[in-house]
């Protein structure tokens, strides 16, 4: 195990994530990202009403393999976001663990 993934392992938070249909438990750090846009403005009015903008951060394990954003998606504290970017962080030619930049996952909705 790497150094990035024993920090996870021991002060990550409980996640589950699903990539390419596959749901597993992994543990994980989600975090707002902050900057001047975040600050003023993070929700936009929609044809269905309001809608939230924020962006978060997350780093997980190097297993995660998150090559499909589109039909990835993690629940974190009872929050379920989706992925907008991912991408593996490498160390000495390994996969250390991955980042990624997340949204919450709005709800299907079947008009």
């Amino acid at each position: 195990m790497n150094w990035f993934a024993s920090v996870l392992e021991q002060y990550g938070d409980d996640a589950v994530i699903c990539v390419n249909g596959v749901e597993r438990n992994i543990k994980a750090f989600v975090n707002p990202v902050i900057g001047e846009r975040y600050m003023k403005k993070w929700k936009t009015m929609t044809k269905l009403g309001e809608s939230d903008e924020a962006t978060y951060y997350f780093f997980g394990p190097p297993d995660c393999e998150i090559t499909d954003c589109d039909n990835s998606w993690l629940t974190l504290n009872g929050k379920c976001y989706k992925f907008i970017r991912a991408e593996a962080y490498r160390v000495e030619g390994k996969i250390s663990h991955w980042e990624a930049v997340l949204r919450h996952r709005e709800e299907e909705f079947d008009g």
